[in-house]
């Protein structure tokens, strides 16, 4: 059913008025510039973000020019760990010459740079209160010798009195059985008188009981000279080493050369007085030399006896190997000793002569990562390296082993082929990537 309205209705009557109907609804205007702002600060920030992370990239990457960067590849090979080596050359045995007695020079026979032989007099001294000392020692041992020589010489003739009573009364014994024997004979056949038989029975008693008196009395001389002889030997004994000892003390007013070498030092003077422990020189055995070396003492639990090193001496190639080894640590190293192997020539080496080379740690490995040690180890301390890609280097964290002068194991962070900065990384800062131009 369709309505018809006509104008009036419309307007209610009244001209110029709107009059709304109950099925009519107000239309409202849209309003477009929210979204438009909106819209502008999503692009802002958007824009604000990009330069943000433009700038910051800018500022992690440093643009350094190739001169001066030295680029090393990781390689696997043969890797031995060794430590460099100095030493000087010195002679296998040395004898310090110490004077045992104090005393005045009064004769040198040997100047230094002579060659003597074992048992040679270098010098002389003389000390009076130490010779007139000896002098009243070796007369007391002397005396007391003689008065053990005259109780030797006493228990001798007590022995022989005792063996020669023992000897009368064996033989009075013997005498008197025979005389006993044939006076019975001569009582039993009735001519002879039975008194003569008693007496000589009588005597033979007596002697018999001197023969055994006789006999125990020797037994008794015969064990005390045993216990004297003893006592005297070993007096005797002792007094001839003190005798000795004190000959000896004279004996050291002379210096001789405990081996056969060169007289490399020798510190005296005719009229000098020298004093006891006073160190006058030493003496040098040629025959053989051996290498001494100060290590740091961060090797010192790595460092073994036996383990093998390599050097030149004048242009030379020498092999050596460990021999000693001395824990004591001075100014942060200790000392090692180190002999010349048998195939090495001896004509050209001379003592106090300088020894560069290597000392093996390790055995000899193979198929190990390794790159060279550079001058970024004092920045990175191993824990991170740039790698190079093409013109620029990324920073990277890595692994590393052992390490020599020369070259350091790489075990983690790393391939073979990859190539890094090896030269120093002073001016690099905390970037993150470097720019090479």
């Amino acid at each position: 059913m369709r309505h018809s309205f006509s104008r009036d209705q419309f307007l209610g009557g009244d001209a110029g008025k709107v009059v709304l109907l109950a099925t009519d609804r107000p239309i409202r205007r849209r309003r477009v510039w929210p979204y438009a702002l909106g819209m502008g600060v999503a692009l802002l920030v958007a824009a604000l973000v990009a330069l943000y992370t433009i700038s910051v990239q800018t500022a992690s990457t440093l643009a350094v020019p190739t001169e001066g960067l030295t680029i090393a590849t990781a390689t696997k090979g043969a890797f031995t760990e060794f430590i460099p080596l100095r030493g000087r050359i010195l002679p296998q045995e040395t004898v310090f010459l110490d004077m045992v007695q104090d005393g005045r020079v009064e004769e040198i026979f040997h100047r230094a740079g002579d060659h003597v032989a074992v048992g040679a007099p270098l010098v002389r001294i003389s000390n009076p209160n130490l010779e007139l000392s000896i002098a009243t020692q070796e007369s007391s041992a002397i005396d007391h010798l003689n008065s053990q020589m005259a109780l030797r010489l006493n228990v001798s003739q007590t022995m022989t009195g005792a063996e020669a009573a023992l000897e009368e009364a064996r033989y009075r014994v013997e005498q008197l059985q025979r005389q006993h024997n044939m006076q019975s004979r001569l009582v039993v056949r009735g001519v002879g008188p039975a008194a003569e038989e008693q007496r000589l029975n009588e005597d033979l008693a007596y002697w018999k009981s001197i023969l055994e008196i006789r006999r125990r009395t020797l037994d008794r001389v015969n064990s005390q000279a045993e216990s004297i002889e003893r006592s005297v030997s070993e007096t005797s004994s002792r007094l001839e080493e003190a005798i000795d000892a004190a000959r000896s003390q004279l004996d050291a007013l002379v210096i001789r050369a405990p081996i056969t070498g060169y007289l490399t030092h020798l510190d005296v003077s005719l009229g000098r007085h020298l004093a006891t422990g006073q160190s006058i020189g030493q003496i040098d055995d040629n025959e053989g030399f051996k290498v001494e070396a100060m290590l740091d003492e961060f090797y010192l639990g790595r460092v073994r006896v036996g383990q093998r090193a390599s050097g030149a001496v004048d242009g030379v190639a020498v092999t050596l190997s460990v021999a000693s080894i001395s824990p004591r640590i001075t100014d942060g190293k200790f000392k090692i000793e180190a002999e010349f192997d048998p195939s090495v020539p001896m004509s050209n080496v001379t003592r106090g002569q300088a020894i560069t080379g290597r000392l093996d740690l390790a055995q000899r490995e193979t198929d190990v990562l390794m790159i060279p040690l550079g001058a970024f180890w004092e920045t990175t301390g191993g824990n991170w390296i740039f790698v190079v890609n093409g013109s620029t280097a990324e920073r990277r964290n890595i692994q590393v082993g052992r390490r020599t002068v020369e070259t350091v194991e790489i075990v983690g962070g790393l391939k073979e082929g990859d190539r890094v900065i090896t030269s120093s990384y002073q001016g690099f800062g905390d970037y993150q990537s470097l720019s090479i131009n």
